[in-house]
């Protein structure tokens, strides 16, 4: 049955939420809760490690279509209905701690404000996800990682100041606001009537998007590989069963050693250059000092250039000739003996 009666009960309360945004709430919510606390507290190599982004992608998927219900839905659920303004917000905590201010159907600040923070986040956290399981370098990887960390750090913050103005609001006057997200009543202030179309098909459409998405991951997911297929791309999600889950950092870090070894292999180079240089240099010096240590003297075969290397042939060129002169000295004198005779 489409049609409500938007009249106050015998409790003073109407129809206020639609099917499809109670069905959001609850699946929001379980989803966020879920993701983070399998985001938070699971192994990488755990088998439930995956639901992670399953959920994750049915977060989204709801948020989604709450933009569409926002724009096209039932009275309440419109954006139109929320009121943003923060500076109605010190009036309206005021009123929440005063038991006899009165009961009001319409959209307050603080839930207002709240629900679209959420929603802004339940898109800002999948897609971070994402950025950070197609990062192609482990410091992009880590940057998209500590933004999804801090996004989901927030929403749960928001979701838990929500859950304490919930808490507070029974407290005060009395009325559970979480069971008005199961049965859509709220009590109403004079003149305020509910809604009469609870919208059942479009809870329907909900439940198929939220269960088709969960499907499309888990009919694309690779158990064995631990890598999912989203768009057309490859996204590993876990570590898979044959320890490949480690192959992608154990590259990197090859790679890393490889351009090291590149890199001392390239000074070794530039020092042998360097050597082969400090070399050819002393090779030259040796050249410049034995020339500036030759010296040129006369023996009897003529003009000789001495150097270090024929010192030794020199010094034996020298003690002939001395011999020799010494011979013809002795033969002059004896003809000289002869001839005085």
């Amino acid at each position: 049955m489409t049609q409500n009666d938007p009249t106050p009960n015998e409790n003073n309360e109407i129809k206020v939420f639609d099917i499809p945004t109670r069905m959001f709430h609850w699946a929001f919510a379980i989803s966020i809760v879920m993701a983070f606390s399998i985001g938070k507290f699971a192994d990488d190599d755990s088998p439930i490690y995956p639901f992670h982004m399953f959920f994750g992608a049915m977060a989204i998927t709801a948020v989604l279509f709450r933009i569409v219900w926002g724009i096209i839905g039932t009275k309440y659920a419109r954006f139109s209905a929320f009121n943003l303004n923060p500076f109605a917000l010190p009036a309206y905590l005021k009123s929440a701690f005063d038991k006899n201010a009165p009961a009001s159907a319409k959209r307050n600040p603080a839930s207002s404000i709240a629900a679209i923070g959420m929603m802004i986040f339940g898109i800002l956290i999948p897609l971070s996800g994402y950025g950070m399981l197609t990062a192609t370098t482990r410091a992009q990887g880590g940057q998209f990682h500590e933004i999804h960390e801090t996004f989901a750090t927030l929403i749960i913050l928001i979701a838990l100041v929500h859950i304490a103005g919930v808490i507070v609001y029974k407290v005060v006057k009395g009325e559970n606001l979480g069971l008005a997200m199961l049965s859509g009543n709220k009590k109403a202030a004079a003149g305020e009537v509910g809604i009469s179309n609870i919208a059942p098909v479009a809870g329907v459409l909900l439940l198929t998007l939220l269960g088709g998405s969960a499907f499309a991951l888990a009919s694309n997911y690779n158990a064995q590989t631990g890598t999912v297929n989203v768009f057309g791309k490859t996204l590993q999600v876990a570590e898979n069963e044959k320890g490949e889950g480690e192959e992608g950092d154990e590259a990197e870090e090859a790679g890393e050693k490889g351009e090291r070894g590149e890199s001392k292999a390239e000074e070794a180079r530039e020092r042998g250059e360097k050597g082969e240089s400090e070399a050819e240099e002393a090779r030259e010096g040796e050249g410049k000092s034995a020339a500036s240590n030759a010296v040129v003297i006369d023996t009897l075969s003529g003009p000789v250039t001495l150097d270090s290397k024929n010192t030794k042939a020199y010094k034996e060129s020298e003690s002939e000739a001395k011999e020799t002169k010494k011979y013809e000295e002795r033969e002059r004198g004896e003809k000289d003996e002869k001839k005085s005779k």
